[in-house]
């Protein structure tokens, strides 16, 4: 279950009076993964949003027909001697799993992260794709 977490009255009120301290920083949640997925005649697309999460932190598999995108977002470190006035940013893990069953062809998945966008290709499996029958006159 994913769950996604919103400021409370306080910080908002906080940020309005210009409070510096007063909001909290942000409390590790998840959160639901935004995505678009687009169907071809011989593949799935899926688009999946994960702004500030490194390509390590970035986790992707296809077990029992679904897909699985997970990503963790960490707290920035700004070192010895600093105060957080403020801080807004999301931390946490971001996760979304998206159904595909026995359609894709498992063995060519391929997944590429660039500028915060994860791009996953799953191509369908042979017996699913549409084809063209020739006709032949007798």
């Amino acid at each position: 279950m994913w769950v996604r977490t919103a400021p409370s009255l306080f910080d908002s009120f906080a940020s309005l009076l210009e409070m510096p301290g007063a909001s909290q920083c942000a409390v590790p949640s998840a959160t639901l993964v935004p995505v678009n997925v687009a169907e071809y005649t011989d593949r799935y697309e899926v688009w999946a949003d994960l702004p500030g999460v490194p390509e390590d932190a970035v986790h992707v598999e296809l077990s029992d027909g679904i897909l699985r995108i997970r990503g963790e977002r960490r707290a920035q470190d700004v070192g010895e001697g600093a105060t957080l006035r403020c801080c807004e940013r999301r931390v946490g893990v971001s996760e979304r799993a998206l159904r595909f069953g026995d359609s894709v062809d498992v063995n060519s998945i391929n997944a590429r992260l660039r500028d915060g966008v994860l791009h996953v290709t799953l191509p369908k499996a042979d017996h699913l794709r549409t084809r063209q029958i020739p006709i032949h006159a007798n």
